[in-house]
């Protein structure tokens, strides 16, 4: 239904940090804080396991924009991984969809 509107389906990997928490201000207390860390994490930058999808898809937007693609209409269909940080969590399905606004893009209403 999202791609028939125009979205692109994007996959991103569900690693990230306690900084990309920070910078989207949510609370010590939230569930999407409490994730599993990895034990072997493939970078020291992003060693725990994704609480939402948005996150990642932000830093996903950030670089494609950063490249010169300012037209962006995506979502994403992935896992997200709830509960007490070390403790091993079933799959979670997650759908965020997400448009990019820069002015007078395609995407854009004004």
């Amino acid at each position: 239904m999202l791609a028939a509107r125009g979205l692109t389906e994007v996959l991103t990997y569900p690693f990230t940090s306690d900084a990309d928490s920070d910078s989207l201000r949510w609370n010590n207390d939230d569930l999407r804080r409490t994730t599993p860390t990895l034990a072997n994490p493939l970078s020291d930058e992003q060693p725990k396991l994704r609480g939402a999808i948005l996150p990642t898809l932000l830093g996903a937007a950030q670089r494609n924009v950063g490249r010169g693609y300012d037209d962006l209409a995506w979502f994403e269909l992935g896992s997200v991984f709830l509960g007490s940080a070390g403790r091993a969590n079933p799959p979670r399905p997650g759908v965020t969809p997400a448009t990019i606004c820069v002015p007078y893009s395609r995407h854009c209403s004004a």
